[in-house]
């Protein structure tokens, strides 16, 4: 049989799921009845959210309540869609659409620990799970409305759970914690201020009331670990340093000490919701990203009055919005004096081009008097992604669709290179040890002495039973295998899969006819050869109608603005969504390389005429020519960028519009589009404060959104920075806002789908 894989690479990150509503259709094949009424078959699934693959089942015909298998089928394959590293080593977890695996080395056993009841549907994505680095502790959120959920602080081996954070806003990519390098501190955020917790005291009778634990106002994004011994926080301008061992003194006397020790002065203040930092174990030198898009390096002289030193600053991106994320991994100690030593960082940035995801990478080169800075290039093998650090700090993992590269760090040279099956995704065992989930199996990669040992099987290849023993084979590149019942897992054996398949044996036949349920594009079908002819489905899946989900249209305005552009691109792309993007004329003339980004990357675009004016202002005649002119220009314009045409949808600025304005649109061709939701995603605080008017948050925006939901509806997002002041954007929480659409019941389309 051969082998189906994922049409996009993978990105690792620990995961637990949840329910994906819609645009899943699974596939049956591969039957082979054997003698003792063993079926085996294969399911394949393609989702919005998930890795297209295949999965071999098995169950046993015994036609029973009007279907045939026995009891539910049993998935026997696992395909690692993200893998983490649990208790010490012990346990890899594994992450996909039916659920949470976790294989123990110790007992060679596979066990599925949550999982939905229908294997068939695979209609789930991946929920952010923050697991500490020694893996004996998680956080996870705990969703408790369509844009809330509670952050939990869960123990791996006793599943003791406490509630660190209540109704904070979702977030499907990330979590407001961050782990120290050891496990042994955690960082979360809470209502825009900062605490940490020592997890081994969180269950116990001696933890600290929260107060106690507070470091300061602030996102999760101020605080950065340089090592396992010191904190850096950074508020306003100034950046702190902030000893572990300050933390267990803040945590009896927080309300009489101060922050920390002051290592430096910004130029400008830090804006959490926008920037990240780095800063290396010593908190001497610092990398700043200012929006996604200008780099900074600068050094910090332990001073509050001097700002500091800046050695190098550019604007990383000269498309706005297209760095999709940036990395900063630093050397181990350079030697530059015979008492002196320093890190040297290197900054990896995945662009977005041309539809295509893109990794780029630069080392910090300095002259001995740090006179001369500047980013070099370096070289990395094309389309690499998932860059990972070792425990020890030496080494960079990164993988293509065909291997997994680990190079020396302060030398940039490859040491190791894992290849011969397709790619999923991968993660550090150990210093000198990878899981590698790959498309056939998933292993354990010594780098060292570079073998392998398989741990369970991703995907069915050629499979079959042997026609001796009755026993499940499987045959892939890396031999042959036998299910192991009692372990959940596969056993290498000498033989190959040797017996033809068949459909038919004494008493039944089986077959794939049409589903009811439209979730499956077929159904796996059970004829009775014996007594009263009969034919009945495998389960009764099958034969449960299932009605078509209501559509809406997922619109996103660029008015003069790209900010957000690239993160709204990202996750449509992570979740294989095509959208409509109303432009406007000045986004057009300002960010063509954006308008072109759109297209490449598949989405509808759509027209928003050709200024931001509002066209019911008394400040301009809006007869039928002025509106047949600003449509066509923009058109023209549009097409001088692409090569393409708008679709024939339009609305006006903001939406406001009037029936005779909608009329003049139709005579040019166009149909008038109006949102189920007014547009709530540009007001400022400085119009509450003035007008009176409501303020409205994501987290609110997205439960007003999908409270008043209904067929056929348009549901607007705006891209770029308002003209005043928000505390959040409706883009940057765009993953929540697609899920709770599709928790609520609906598919989301293209307006011309509606």
């Amino acid at each position: 049989m051969m082998k189906k894989f994922m049409k996009k690479a993978a990105v690792c990150t620990a995961a637990l799921a949840v329910m994906w509503a819609a645009g899943a259709q699974t596939t049956f094949a591969g039957l082979d009845l054997n003698s003792s009424d063993g079926l085996l078959f294969t399911a394949s699934t393609e989702t919005p959210a998930t890795l297209e693959h295949t999965n071999l089942y098995y169950a046993t015909i015994g036609t029973q309540k009007g279907v045939a298998a026995t009891e539910a089928p049993k998935l026997i394959t696992c395909f690692p869609e993200s893998l983490n590293v649990l208790s010490g080593g012990r346990i890899v977890q594994v992450n996909n659409g039916h659920g949470t695996a976790e294989y123990d080395r110790s007992t060679r056993t596979l066990t599925w620990k949550e999982s939905i009841q229908d294997l068939f549907a695979v209609p789930r994505v991946k929920e952010a799970v923050s697991i500490s680095p020694d893996g004996n502790w998680l956080c996870r959120f705990e969703k408790t409305s369509a844009s809330r959920g509670d952050v939990i602080l869960e123990e791996v081996r006793t599943r003791k759970t406490l509630v660190l954070v209540e109704g904070a806003e979702y977030s499907y990519s990330t979590l407001p914690v961050l782990w120290s390098p050891d496990g042994t501190v955690l960082v979360y955020e809470k209502n825009t201020l900062l605490y940490f917790i020592k997890p081994s005291e969180a269950f116990g009778t001696a933890r600290n009331a929260e107060e106690f634990r507070k470091i300061g106002p602030g996102l999760i994004s101020n605080v950065s670990w340089a090592s396992e011994k010191m904190l850096v926080y950074i508020y306003h301008d100034l950046v702190y340093a902030i000893p572990t061992t300050e933390l267990n003194i803040r945590s009896m006397y927080g309300d009489m000490l101060g922050i920390g020790k002051v290592q430096g002065r910004m130029i400008s203040p830090f804006d959490g919701l926008k920037d990240r930092f780095w800063t290396n174990a010593q908190c001497t030198a610092l990398v700043l990203v200012q929006n996604n898009r200008t780099l900074w390096y600068m050094e910090l002289d332990g001073t509050d009055f001097d700002y500091a030193t800046t050695l190098f600053s550019y604007p990383f991106v000269n498309v706005p919005g297209s760095a999709i994320t940036f990395n900063v991994f630093w050397t181990p100690d350079i030697r530059t004096g015979p008492l002196k030593t320093e890190q040297l960082p290197i900054v990896w940035v995945e662009m977005l081009r041309g539809g295509q995801k893109e990794s780029f990478v630069y080392k910090l080169a300095v002259d001995a008097e740090h006179s001369n800075t500047y980013f070099s290039a370096l070289p990395v093998p094309a389309c690499t992604s998932s860059p990972a650090m070792s425990p020890d700090g030496k080494t960079l993992a990164f993988m293509d669709e065909k291997s997994v590269h680990v190079y020396d760090l302060l030398r940039w040279k490859q040491i190791a290179d894992f290849s011969g099956e397709s790619i999923v995704c991968y993660t550090w065992l150990n210093k000198s040890e990878l899981v590698i989930g790959g498309d056939e199996t998933t292993r354990i990669w010594n780098l060292e002495s570079g073998d392998s040992s398989v741990l369970f099987l991703s995907q069915p290849i050629q499979y079959g039973w042997n026609g001796e023993t009755g026993d499940i084979i499987i045959s892939n590149g890396s031999g042959n295998w036998k299910y192991n019942k009692d372990r959940n897992s596969w056993d290498a054996v000498s033989g190959s899969v040797a017996r033809k398949a068949s459909v038919q044996n004494v008493y039944y036949r089986v077959f794939l006819s049409e589903s009811r349920n439209n979730t499956y594009t077929n159904a796996v079908y059970v004829r009775s050869l014996s007594g009263l002819s009969e034919t009945r489905p495998l389960t009764e899946l099958f034969t449960q109608k299932k009605v078509e989900k209501p559509k809406v249209a997922l619109v996103i305005d660029a008015f003069d603005n790209a900010d957000g552009l690239t993160k709204v691109l990202g996750v449509l792309d992570r979740y294989n969504l095509k959208v409509t993007f109303f432009l406007n004329g000045e986004f057009i003339r300002r960010f063509p390389n954006g308008v072109q980004e759109i297209v490449a990357c598949g989405h509808e675009c759509a027209n928003m005429f050709n200024s931001v004016s509002s066209l019911t202002s008394n400040s301009y005649i809006t007869d039928e020519n002025y509106i047949r002119s600003g449509l066509a220009r923009n058109e023209d314009e549009f097409f001088a960028v692409t090569g393409a045409e708008l679709t024939l949808a339009w609305h006006a600025p903001l939406y406001k519009s009037t029936a005779e304005i909608n009329r003049y649109a139709g005579n040019a061709g166009y149909r008038s589009i109006q949102p189920t939701v007014p547009v709530l995603d540009q007001g400022t605080l400085e119009e509450t404060a003035r007008y009176g008017v409501e303020y409205y948050t994501s987290a609110r925006i997205i439960e007003i959104i999908t409270a008043r939901a209904r067929e056929g509806g348009v549901i607007p997002v705006s891209l770029g920075v308002s003209t005043g002041t928000r505390t959040d954007y409706l883009y940057d929480s765009l993953d929540v806002l697609i899920s709770a659409i599709q928790d609520s019941g609906y598919q989301i389309v293209k307006v011309s789908d509606l």
